[in-house]
């Protein structure tokens, strides 16, 4: 295994390293940061930084599968029902919007 050599770490919101399981499936672990590491033979590459009870390199761990950012899987392979919103279902009535709150009064007094 060749050393790296972290050069800059920045932060990774949102973003997480995708790794292989068994029988097909995958999970995904959130990123800590991306990390600007130079080694060898690769050269200087952008990188994204996992931890558990250490901080590791994603892509040089076993069934590393890519980058994903997490916005995208929230809503992989879900089936949207476009009866949510009928009042009926959840036994709620919306009704209209409260009437908005009055203003203080900007009046003071000094003594």
């Amino acid at each position: 295994m060749t050393e790296s050599k972290i050069i800059q770490i920045m932060p990774a919101p949102g973003w997480g390293a995708v790794f292989n399981a068994d029988e097909g499936e995958q999970y995904v672990e959130p990123l800590v940061g991306w990390a600007l590491v130079q080694d060898e033979p690769a050269g200087t590459r952008i990188v994204g930084l996992v931890a558990s009870d250490k901080v590791d390199i994603a892509d040089t761990l076993p069934d590393f599968g890519g980058y994903a950012h997490l916005d995208n899987l929230m809503f992989n392979d879900l089936d949207f029902d476009d009866d949510l919103d009928d009042d009926d279902e959840d036994g709620f009535d919306d009704g209209p919007p409260p009437p908005p709150m009055p203003r203080p009064s900007r009046k003071t007094r000094l003594n």
